[in-house]
């Protein structure tokens, strides 16, 4: 549900806020009758893994819950609140949609238009683009053509549109296109004579009520604004990075990053209920699935909104979005009066993981409820620090790690090790021998890449590389290496691990200076990412007790339980993993 920039992986940690001293009270959250509970359980515990950020849900019109978790602001334990402001990323296109139609419901333009109707200039093969095209991601246009927050003036954008090479004549594919709701935001402002967030707030925002929505015309307090975090640190709000005076540069202005509350998407779902903002009939083609999505035919996309048909025959018209950085998620459970708004702040939790979640808990499917983390003295855990060693000779190696936002002491678990691995992913037998023939195939094309044939190489990373460039990149990493590291001695298989929807196997480079892990992601019978690694990847645990520590993995909704043996006088003699195949134990060197 739709954001190209959208990057979203495993929970790490976030347990308590703090209130800012002398701020304004945070408005009061909801939390209404054994629905709400349920949910604020659910979200109470992801909260001790790392959540921060806030959502809406409401059912037959009646809000069940409506509350914000985490932290806002780590630096100045601001807590996320029911109403803080956060990026929402792709949903701004719907509202981009609908400005559309607000200026077709005056007269002033139709979305049968050809673009040559509002630009000047457009190159030859670009001629038949409507605006119909655009809306539905189908005039075959590029997606972006520079950064989120490189200076791009409207003109110089429509410039790098019409120059670029189409990728297939318009209206015959779908292609995410944010570039293509650019072009819609310049007609916006070309027909109405306005400046793009002008005409949104004054025809859409202030009838709906949505006071706390836009790129710089909203006013907030400093203390309203979520503070983003990537897994390096700090990020800032959006209002920290490269803007025009008045908002984002147009790489990203029309397609994306309002910012917004769930307090006010909630209005904007209200207004779309009703005919007083958008007609009947302009409602309609925003609604309508205009261009499927996959050739399944799965989703298909309307006016800025996907629409779904659910498990349960029902319409699900949606959106989310996402820089990488903040997430969101708007979905509207149209034939069954449910609508689930969430927004969050950090690379390493998405909103948009947790999203697809909570639909279970609303319509009544068994769902897994996140283990509880316990608050424990950093010092109890610190001791533990120290290397295991399993009886078959793989070792993990277990370190304390800086607290999380909220103060939680962590642990950190890194496999050395085939069967290291395979105890700390709790993996059974027929996962193993899947890694195994992964972790065969790979070092196979390693080896044959080394000897100067690239073609096993080329095989799995997939047909849509060309051979030559797999060729070219692997001969300049082979290189790279060894300028810094010294000759190739040995490639060894460190292990395998799952890794959100993939798999990812751990080789170790040794050259004669030092060594190298390199970590191969799959999905499905293909790499689809390399990374280098200096150290070996690791897996965050918190406290459950004092002596058992869990993690927990959104996407598969599994958690990972170890505990730790103690002899009479209280010395660490063992760690014990325990998985659904039973438990593994590892004792403590020295």
């Amino acid at each position: 549900m739709h954001c190209k920039r959208l990057i979203f992986a495993i929970p790490l940690v976030l347990l308590g806020a703090a209130v800012l001293a002398g701020a304004a009270a945070p408005p009061a959250p909801v939390v209404s009758g054994p629905l709400g509970e349920k949910i604020d359980t659910y979200m109470s515990r992801l909260e001790g893994f790392g959540f921060a950020g806030s959502l809406l849900v409401a059912k037959d019109g009646k809000v069940v819950i409506h509350k914000g978790y985490g932290l806002a602001n780590q630096e100045k334990k601001v807590p996320f609140t029911a109403e803080t402001v956060f990026d929402i990323g792709s949903i701004t296109k719907q509202f981009t949609a609908a400005a559309i139609l607000k200026l077709e419901m005056a007269g002033k333009l139709k979305v049968t238009d050809p673009i040559t109707k509002h630009f000047d200039g457009v190159p030859p093969d670009k001629q038949g683009i409507t605006l119909h095209h655009l809306l539905t991601h189908s005039a075959g246009l590029e997606d972006v053509f520079g950064g989120d927050y490189e200076e791009m003036p409207r003109d110089e954008l429509v410039k790098k549109a019409f120059a670029s090479k189409l990728l297939w004549a318009p209206g015959t594919r779908y292609e995410y296109s944010n570039a293509g709701y650019s072009l819609l935001a310049t007609v916006v402002e070309k027909v109405s004579g306005q400046p793009y967030e002008t005409f949104l707030r004054e025809n859409l925002f202030k009838p709906a009520g949505m006071e706390k929505t836009g790129y710089r015309l909203a006013k907030w307090a400093p203390e309203d604004l979520a503070h983003g975090y990537e897994v390096e640190g700090h990020w800032g709000t959006p209002l920290d990075h490269p803007w025009a005076p008045d908002g984002p540069w147009w790489n990203l202005r029309g397609n994306g990053g309002i910012l917004s509350t769930v307090g006010d998407l909630y209005k904007w779902h209200q207004a779309l209920e009703g005919e007083k903002i958008i007609s009947k009939e302009a409602k309609a083609k925003l609604f309508t699935p205009h261009v499927p999505e996959d050739e399944e035919g799965g989703s298909h996309y309307g006016y800025g909104w996907a629409i779904f048909k659910t498990s349960r025959n029902t319409r699900l018209i949606a959106h989310n979005g996402g820089n990488g950085i903040f997430a969101a998620d708007f979905r509207r459970y149209v034939d069954e009066n449910v609508v689930l708004i969430i927004g969050s702040n950090q690379s390493d939790f998405s909103s948009i993981a947790v999203s697809g979640q909570l639909p279970k808990i609303v319509f009544g499917v068994d769902y897994t409820l996140p283990p509880a983390v316990a608050r424990v003295d950093p010092a109890v855990l610190a001791r533990y620090a120290g290397t295991y060693v399993l009886p078959s000779g793989g070792r993990l190696q277990v370190t304390s790690a800086p607290p999380g936002p909220g103060g939680s002491p962590r642990l950190s678990v890194a496999a050395e090790g085939v069967d290291a691995f395979a105890a700390l992913a709790g993996g059974n037998p027929a996962d193993r021998e899947r890694y195994a023939a992964l972790e065969k195939k790979i070092v196979q094309a390693t080896e044959q890449a080394r000897k100067g044939n690239y073609a096993p190489l080329h095989e799995v990373f997939g047909v849509n590389r060309p051979l030559e460039e797999v060729a070219e990149l692997t001969k300049g990493t082979f290189r790279r290496m060894e300028e810094r590291l010294g000759p190739l001695r040995s490639v060894e298989v460190l292990g395998s691990a799952p890794r959100g929807a993939g798999i990812a196997i751990y080789l170790r480079f040794q050259h004669e200076k030092g060594s190298r892990v390199f970590e191969y992601l799959w999905q499905g019978p293909v790499i689809a990412n390399v990374a280098i690694l200096d150290e070996l990847p690791a897996d965050l645990f918190l406290p459950a007790s004092e002596r058992e520590l869990v993690s927990f993995n959104l996407r598969t909704q599994s958690a990972k339980r170890i505990g730790f043996e103690l002899s009479p006088d209280g010395k660490v003699q063992a760690l014990v993993v325990r998985t659904p195949g039973g438990e593994v134990k590892a004792n403590r060197m020295g």
